[in-house]
């Protein structure tokens, strides 16, 4: 007569007990040499950075949960800035200390490079913002409320000596608290001269509790952007002072200053494209004053335009704040 399924089932039983041992044996098995050597690796990994990238359009707030992207690809015309974000995120719950962020150089077609020197890193400084933008009835896009938004880029470095910046916000190196992030804006200008193609380089994030390292990859296509610009837009000053080396940076990432100096205005045109710039002066008029000047003398105009040099295309808002 054939077994019976309970028989079957007590017979499997006993035998799985006799090859693999009780279940408190398995549990207090010793760990192997290989095991052992292991443990030092996993402990680190637990409290190294937690890194990834993003996209110049992607706002990083303070707590955002962590995300898996090791690599970012992107693309750039010659004579083009190109941004991009790295993410640092602080594990729990013991947080990171000694925080900084290099990359090497991009090495492209046969071995072209794009100096590591045309990259520049900010850290996006976090503001507490107590009250949102009033919200419309019709908006596609809802402003937020109040907590803490990335707004203003610290450089890492001096961007006309190179030299490293200390201070109230020094940019680096920094510490991070458990489970927060610091998003890091980045800049890649790609020379013109750079042959077209496809570049790579990596990023490392060091810091006391461990090291991170992503990969960057950059389209370089077969063209460039002209030093000139074909729209007609200004950019003004309001707290920073007029220095040559001001003028330069709007410049060099498309924005034309408002106002320049009459005799840094030759050199601007030939080193950066300088197009336009304001003449004579504003009419007094503002938000909180609707009553302007009474108009200038053509003579006084017709001189002060005599003044500028001549491919630059003048304009004045004499009279553009009065309601």
């Amino acid at each position: 007569r054939r077994p019976s399924i309970i028989f079957v089932l007590l017979l499997m039983l006993l035998i799985g007990l006799s090859l693999y041992g009780s279940s408190d044996q398995v549990q207090t098995q010793e760990p192997t040499s290989d095991e052992i050597a292991f443990l030092p690796i996993l402990r680190a990994a637990e409290t190294a950075p937690i890194v990834w990238l993003e996209d110049g359009l992607t706002r990083v707030l303070k707590n955002d949960p962590a995300r898996f992207k090791p690599d970012i690809i992107l693309y750039s015309a010659r004579n083009e800035y190109e941004p991009f974000q790295i993410v640092v995120k602080a594990p729990s719950p013991a947080g990171l200390t000694n925080v900084n962020l290099t990359i090497s150089d991009f090495i492209g077609p046969d071995g072209a490079t794009i100096s590591s020197e045309n990259v520049t890193f900010f850290r996006e400084h976090y503001l507490y913002i107590t009250q949102g933008s009033k919200e419309h009835r019709v908006m596609l896009n809802a402003p937020q409320g109040p907590g803490w938004y990335p707004d203003a880029l610290i450089p890492f470095s001096d961007p006309i000596t190179g030299q490293d910046l200390a201070g109230r916000f020094d940019a680096v190196p920094f510490d991070l608290a458990a489970g927060e992030n610091q998003p890091i804006w980045v800049d890649i200008y790609t020379p013109s001269g750079s042959p077209a193609g496809q570049y790579r380089a990596t990023v490392t994030v060091t810091s006391d509790q461990g090291v991170g390292a992503l990969t960057v990859t950059l389209n370089v296509w077969n063209f460039s952007l002209p030093i000139t610009r074909s729209l007609r837009a200004v950019t003004d000053f309001r707290l920073a002072p007029r220095t040559r080396e001001n003028y330069i940076e709007l410049l060099k990432h498309r924005f034309n200053p408002k106002w320049v100096a009459r005799s840094e205005e030759r050199y601007l045109i030939d080193n950066y494209g300088l197009g336009m710039v304001h003449v004579y002066t504003s009419g007094g008029a503002s938000y909180d004053n609707c009553q302007t000047d009474p108009p200038p003398p053509v003579a006084d105009v017709l001189e002060n335009t005599a003044n500028h040099q001549p491919e630059l295309y003048l304009f004045t808002s004499y009279a553009d704040e009065v309601w």
